[in-house]
């Protein structure tokens, strides 16, 4: 039994000599351990989280650039119409240079980018500066309406046509006997009464009044009809003030459309290399197609059509 008791002895006293057996030791073993478990679980779940992020922060500016890309074409219509309203009112400041085929011409090229300059499904409403038309005291005075973009390109390209078609009847031989009368008034109407077919129309229509109370119409665009009335009510304006002030129209639709043309930028800068690239095509365009210089320092007077 002795030889047993110095081996137990020996045995134990080995054992309480091992650091690796003690309490405090595997505590702190364990408790090492647990940490590094739980920070590499931590460290998997902030992996997780960042990669998550990032993912929908991609997703995000891919859907965001996705949707941007639909101001684009608006975009290209508003610098288009910049420079289709700029060449009329070069036109129009130059009497001897107002022909029916330009006014033509123009009537559709105004009506085609005018068309276009939507903006996500809207027209940009942007205040706008209209000469005068009304006959009487303070016609001269300009007035301030805020009517979209593409209304304001579509009413003028419409009172470019209403005023070639004036100016075309006004260039034919007057028969003998019966006198040119010219035209007094011009307005923008919803209903005009046919002489062929005796029944009234409805729509949208531009109509000219003769002197002697005699009209011409012609069909115009609906939403015209919204930017006249907001420039001169259910009035009719001068026809002779008009041929004077529509240089001025031009001009403030020129105008307009730069300013919303900016807006966009402002509103979308993440397409700000877009809107460069778009703007210089438009102008190298217009430089090959157009006559006229893009801008014109002319100084003269407007003249009526005619």
């Amino acid at each position: 039994m002795r030889p047993y008791r110095r081996n137990s002895t020996r045995l134990a006293r080995v054992g309480n000599g091992d650091p690796s057996k003690r309490k405090a030791y595997v505590w702190a073993d364990l408790v090492i351990k647990s940490i590094s478990a739980l920070a590499l679980v931590l460290l998997g779940i902030a992996g997780w989280f960042l990669q998550s992020t990032t993912q929908k922060e991609h997703e995000r500016l891919e859907t965001r650039e996705r949707e941007s890309r639909v101001f684009l074409p608006a975009f290209r219509a508003l610098t288009e119409l910049e420079f289709a309203t700029d060449d009329a009112a070069v036109i129009l400041r130059r009497a001897d240079r107002f022909e029916a085929a330009n006014a033509i011409n123009l009537t559709s090229r105004l009506n085609a980018v005018a068309l276009s300059a939507y903006v996500a499904g809207r027209d940009m409403a942007i205040p706008i500066e209209l000469p005068g038309i009304q006959e009487g005291v303070g016609s001269a005075k300009s007035v301030r309406v805020k009517v979209g973009v593409r209304a304001a390109g579509l009413m003028l390209a419409d009172l470019l046509k209403i005023l070639s078609i004036a100016h075309t009847i006004e260039q034919r031989p007057a028969r003998p006997g019966y006198p040119n009368p010219g035209f007094r008034d011009v307005r923008f109407v919803e209903t005009v009464r046919s002489k062929a077919t005796h029944r009234t129309e409805v729509g949208a229509f531009a109509m000219l009044t003769k002197r002697d109370d005699g009209q011409v119409w012609a069909p115009i665009n609906a939403e015209s009809l919204g930017a006249w009335r907001a420039w001169n009510g259910a009035e009719p304006g001068s026809y002779w003030l008009l041929g004077f002030a529509l240089p001025g129209v031009a001009e403030s639709v020129h105008q307009q459309s730069i300013a919303a043309a900016a807006e966009l930028v402002r509103q979308h800068p993440e397409l700000g290399e877009k809107f460069v690239a778009i703007r210089n095509e438009v102008i190298s365009q217009h430089a090959k197609d157009s006559e006229i210089p893009v801008r014109a320092h002319d100084n003269s007077q407007g003249a009526r059509p005619g």
